[in-house]
Parts: structure tokens; sequence; C-alpha cells
């Protein structure tokens, strides 16, 4: 996967992105052996990975804002984090599994369109399926 210039290319990946989560023990792994590496993980270097995992912490760790790349960082810390968060929040995901990866669950279905529309990222709003009952 090509790594994303625009929060357009970055969201499209991570909603098409469908695999495990990089969870290495109880934390997300920014670290491209496990699973390829967590929503910004996958979005560095391997070498830049490893780099950011032995810093160790989040998106919103000065350390770790300052040491991704500049194409991330102009992004902003918040739309990061924001997509980090989806991709870490169990409740995102559907508990039954295709294969061996995960789905999004409508909640996170939810979630992707407030991405979309917070951050006027341009690309088009994600079908929810509408569960409730009459």
């Amino acid at each position: 996967m090509a790594l994303s210039k625009t929060k357009e290319e970055l969201l499209t990946n991570l909603i098409n992105r469908k695999q495990d989560q990089a969870f290495w023990g109880s934390k997300c792994s920014y670290n491209h052996a496990v699973y390829g590496g967590c929503a910004i993980g996958c979005e560095v270097s391997k070498k830049k990975a490893l780099e950011l995992e032995d810093i160790g912490g989040g998106i919103m760790d000065d350390e770790i804002f300052r040491a991704l790349p500049k194409r991330l960082k102009t992004m902003g810390r918040s739309f990061l984090k924001q997509v980090q968060n989806l991709h870490d929040d169990n409740t995102m995901w559907e508990k039954g599994r295709v294969g061996k990866s995960l789905v999004w669950s409508n909640d996170g279905l939810r979630v992707i369109n407030n991405i979309i529309t917070e951050f006027k990222v341009n690309i088009i709003l994600v079908e929810v399926e509408d569960n409730t009952t009459i």
C-alpha cells in the first residue's frame, strides 16, 4: 500500500484496510511486523515505524508528533488522533470476523462519517444500516 499524501487517501486506506488491528500486548503498535502496523504506523516507512515504537506513546505525545513525516503533520494532530482512535476502539469493529479480517460496525461507520464531515475530507459518506425497529 502506498503511503498517503492527503487526508482523503489516509482515511480511504483505513476504511478499506480489512485486517486485524495491530495490537501488541495491550497497546496498538506502530511496528509493521504486527499486522502491518496501527493506523498511523502503516502510514510511515518500516524504519520510521520502529523509531515511533521505540519512542512509545500515542499520536498526542509531542515527541511522537514531532517524529512524524511532514506530510502527516500537515494533516493535523486532531485528525490523526481521531483516525487512530477509530482504529483502536473495539466498538468500531464488528464482533464477528470475515475470515481473519475485521469489519466496521455501524458505530464505526458513523464515526467515519463524523471524521469526513468534521475535517472536510473530500470523500463520499459511507452507508450506515438503520437498525432501528418500529
